[in-house]
């Protein structure tokens, strides 16, 4: 057998089956490669947590990520970047928990009356949802009133027109506009134009006629209800001399100027005239000469002179509290006028004050000790914490009183508001500071010893703590005692000297 020609056979026959035996299994075969059963392919690394670095364009799948946020690729090289997967793109919406559907975006859209502010914060959608005031009505807004107030101008033959803030777009059955117009409407037909809408007839409630000439004034608010056809009137019953807005700015309608004054009778005159007195009600009066001082009073518009006060109601006006040309706020408390800022200058009561008169209290015709005594300036009323200079005429020891200005009797007691007068602690013609506690009169604390003006009384609990001094004459000392009672309880007088 010729040996090369079996091996050329052999060598042949291996060339020939080569190509049937080379295959490559590169799921099984490759290294750091994860790759599926064909037709399918996982080229992608995965983990659980991301690697340290990347290459531009690697991708990575995330194991410990939740579902739909797996997905990793390398923009820039060291950084990794969240990547949303087929599945985290849907989005399942539901409305107080009910299903609303599942799909790859969710779109806020506004409704009538609300504005949405959407923005991005880096690490999240930021949705903001609040009401447009433009079309929803806040309380602030209601509680101003501006929404339904219409302030008109006049035009030719009472035909008013307005404009609303915001503007309205048709009249509306059962509507409420609060209508201010700016002139009197002259009587007869009435209309009313709110955002050239149209003219609507302005009629009475009840009637459904004209309104009277008298009840539509400028500058005072109409509430007016739309029918479907025209605008009536709420029943209202505003007199004819009303107080308006403008009326109210200029001041005329509280201003009172006097006018043949006589120093103690005014009179004056208001515009629109006054009807009748009215409790609480409040005028500025201006006097044309000084107050004489003393009872005073002023008549407006001969409705019937009352009495002027100050202000406690009780005290008629000093001479000068009143003075020609100046203003005065008087209020009428249901039965007199009492003068709210009576005039305190320094002109008028100067010179009381330092001649003292205004606070001396000198007594005559005292019987007993029921001591009477009348003020410079008549006292209107006994006032708490107040202190008078008193002289009584009598000298004056257990109780007594003081009627000043016969506002009454009032019991006079030593500083404790107790204990009554002792000898020697009211002498006639001596000068005694009284405070009113607004009960009794009370001696200021006078001096704690006692000069021999009268003999020394017997000492008793009333004059307990009294020190008494019997000057000594040229040669002899002075005897000095106290009042004070043993452990027996025994008052006697004490020598200390």
């Amino acid at each position: 057998m010729n040996t090369k020609r079996i091996v050329g056979a052999i060598i042949l026959a291996a060339a020939l089956l080569a190509p049937a035996q080379t295959k490559v299994d590169i799921q099984r075969q490759s290294r750091g490669t994860n790759f599926l059963a064909p037709p399918f392919e996982k080229p992608v690394r995965s983990g659980a947590t991301l690697p340290v670095t990347c290459s531009v364009g690697e991708l990575y799948f995330l194991t410990g990520a939740p579902a739909g946020d797996n997905l990793y690729v390398c923009h820039t090289s060291g950084e990794w970047s969240p990547q949303g997967s087929a599945g985290s793109a849907n989005v399942t919406i539901e409305n107080n928990g009910s299903l609303v559907g599942t799909r790859s975006k969710a779109n806020f859209v506004a409704g009538g009356g609300i504005v949405n502010a959407i923005t991005d914060s880096g690490s999240g959608i930021d949705v903001q949802t609040s009401v447009n005031t433009a079309i929803v009505l806040t309380k602030a807004q209601l509680q101003a009133g501006a929404e339904q107030r219409c302030e008109s101008v006049q035009g030719p033959s009472n035909a008013y027109a307005c404009a609303m803030s915001p503007t309205l777009t048709e009249y509306h059955e059962g509507m409420v506009v609060y209508w201010v117009p700016d002139s009197p409407a002259s009587g007869g037909p009435v209309t009313l134009n709110i955002d050239s809408l149209g003219a609507k007839p302005v009629t009475t409630m009840m009637e459904d006629a004209d309104p009277p000439a008298d009840q539509i004034i400028a500058g005072v608010m109409l509430p007016l209800w739309y029918d479907g056809t025209g605008f009536r009137l709420f029943p209202v019953n505003v007199p004819a001399g009303y107080q308006t807005t403008a009326s109210q700015q200029s001041g005329s309608a509280h201003y009172c100027a006097s006018a043949g004054a006589s120093g103690s009778e005014f009179t004056c005159s208001l515009s629109p005239q006054l009807a009748n007195y009215t409790p609480g009600m409040v005028l500025r009066w201006r006097p044309d000469m000084d107050s004489a001082g003393g009872p005073t009073t002023l008549d407006i518009d001969l409705v019937g002179p009352k009495s002027v006060k100050l202000a406690d109601g009780l005290t008629d006006p000093h001479p000068g509290s009143v003075k020609a040309g100046e203003l005065y706020s008087i209020w009428y408390d249901g039965v007199r006028f009492r003068i709210l800022n009576e005039n305190l200058g320094a002109v008028a009561l100067k010179p009381e004050i330092q001649s003292g008169e205004l606070l001396l209290c000198e007594s005559s015709g005292t019987i007993g000790e029921q001591f009477a005594c009348e003020l410079g300036s008549t006292l209107g009323a006994y006032q708490r914490g107040s202190v008078i200079n008193w002289i009584p005429d009598l000298d004056a020891s257990g109780p007594a009183t003081l009627n000043i200005n016969g506002l009454g009797a009032v019991a006079i007691k030593l500083p404790d508001g107790i204990s009554d007068p002792g000898i020697d602690d009211v002498s006639s013609g001596r000068l005694y500071p009284l405070w009113y506690d607004g009960t009794v009169f009370r001696l200021l604390p006078p001096s704690p010893h006692r000069m021999p003006s009268s003999p020394r009384p017997a000492c008793e609990a009333p004059l307990r703590g009294r020190l008494w001094i019997i000057a000594g004459d040229t040669g002899q000392k002075d005897d000095v005692s106290v009042c004070a009672k043993d452990d027996t309880d025994a008052f006697l007088w004490r020598s200390l000297y």
